[in-house]
């Protein structure tokens, strides 16, 4: 059967929005489903644990249908666990106008995705994106995760429940640690790497670039969006990157751009203007990118830099996409994990265990090393983006897609 002979109904459940880096891997995803499914009909339906993103700047995709306003009910958990040991009577009784919403979306679907994304499942304990999958097997259907991380939570029934959810469906990972986790607790697994790494600009297929004298700095507050972090921490962090990027460590001829990675309600203007005035206090040129609309002008922009000091994860792997040498501000270990894909541990950093001069002279290894660092990266890319297409070639398998890959 070739793709034109099956169109099926697609829904991607548990999008985040508001975050460059999670549209582009959204994008990503929806462009490999449509190289085996030419006319799939698509459904992107967003994790909304509250009413943060309602009204959120849609993903520039085009003829995707995106609802964003579905809203769950702390009592759906209780009903969709009814539904689990056979009780459906009683579950529907409990259940939200927002979750029984969800349940006619996803019956109209052939195919379930989990969008590619971080622990929700694991240490963020996300009830809100576990109830999604769990009320697509309720309904029948076996969703596919397309190449998330995953681990154990420390609650007992939010870990119970996820074994289930795992043990009834494919999973495809991006680390070996949620590969480790997934296979003890005997689900089908397989591991890749991130989405992204498929992801081609808007020009079309990856080619030389003219870049520009600039170094990309993608800063975030992770105090804000990220547990572990305090307000301390991130400011001696951010302070030891500006004196960095100040200093002479780096050639005065560069120009520093600050590249905005979340946006729309989640943006971050007034953090992003305090560091570039921490920056610019030695007479460094730094301009804050108030240009940037949409994940193609995100990732132009990392293509465009001679350098990317990324401390959001998908900086790291859109700097691995575009040939970019860069320098990782680790949070998470999915940081670590994308630049030793690349084969750039060196520059890695991670924030558990920082120091301003080990950044420092990361700094000026990637400046020193630009060419070899690129070449290395190119080399890395092929089989990097054969890994970010696992879950799609089992769809293609599964559906027995003759010209897959085309």
């Amino acid at each position: 059967m070739k793709s034109e002979d099956f169109c099926p109904r697609v829904a991607i459940i548990n999008q985040h929005g508001n975050n460059y880096g999670d549209d582009i891997a959204c994008y990503a995803a929806v462009e490999q489903v449509r190289n085996i499914f030419r006319d799939a009909e698509i459904t992107l339906i967003f994790n909304n644990p509250n009413e943060v993103i309602l009204g959120a700047q849609p993903i520039v995709i085009e003829n995707v249908q995106q609802i964003d306003d579905i809203l769950f009910k702390k009592s759906d958990i209780i009903a969709l666990l009814l539904d689990v040991f056979g009780l459906r009577m009683f579950g529907g009784l409990l259940k939200s106008s927002g979750m029984k919403r969800f349940e006619r979306e996803i019956e109209k679907n052939d195919v379930v995705i989990v969008s590619p994304g971080g622990q929700n499942i694991g240490k963020y304990k996300d009830w809100w994106y576990l109830m999604q999958v769990l009320s697509s097997i309720n309904g029948g259907k076996s969703p596919i995760f397309f190449l998330n991380t995953i681990a154990r939570s420390g609650n007992a029934l939010f870990d119970w429940l996820a074994r289930f959810c795992l043990k009834n469906s494919e999973v495809f990972v991006r680390q070996k640690d949620s590969y480790d986790y997934v296979k003890s607790v005997g689900a089908s697994v397989s591991l890749g790497v991130d989405t992204a790494f498929s992801f081609l600009p808007r020009h079309g297929e990856l080619g030389p670039v003219e870049r520009l004298n600039e170094i990309v700095f993608i800063p975030t507050n992770l105090s804000k969006f990220f547990r572990g972090f305090n307000a301390e921490t991130v400011e001696g962090v951010v302070s030891d990157i500006a004196d960095t990027l100040s200093s002479e460590s780096v050639p005065q001829a560069f120009r520093i751009r600050i590249v905005p990675h979340l946006h729309s309600s989640s943006a971050e203007s007034d953090f992003l203007n305090q560091i570039k005035l921490k920056i610019e206090k030695n007479g460094r040129e730094v301009v804050v990118d108030h240009d940037v609309r949409t994940f193609f002008d995100y990732s132009d922009r990392i293509a465009a830099a001679r350098v990317v000091i990324s401390m959001r994860y998908h900086g790291v792997v859109l700097s691995g996409v575009h040939r970019t040498p860069f320098v990782g501000v680790a949070y998470e270990e999915k940081m670590q994990y994308a630049a030793a894909y690349l084969g750039q541990s060196d520059f890695s950093i991670p924030v558990s265990k920082w120091s301003g001069d080990a950044f420092k002279s990361a700094v000026e290894k990637v400046l020193e090393k630009e060419l070899n660092i690129r070449d290395e990266i190119g080399g890395k890319l092929p089989l990097l983006r054969r890994l970010s297409r696992l879950p799609v070639d089992f769809l293609a398998i599964k559906y027995a897609v003759e010209d897959v890959g085309k």
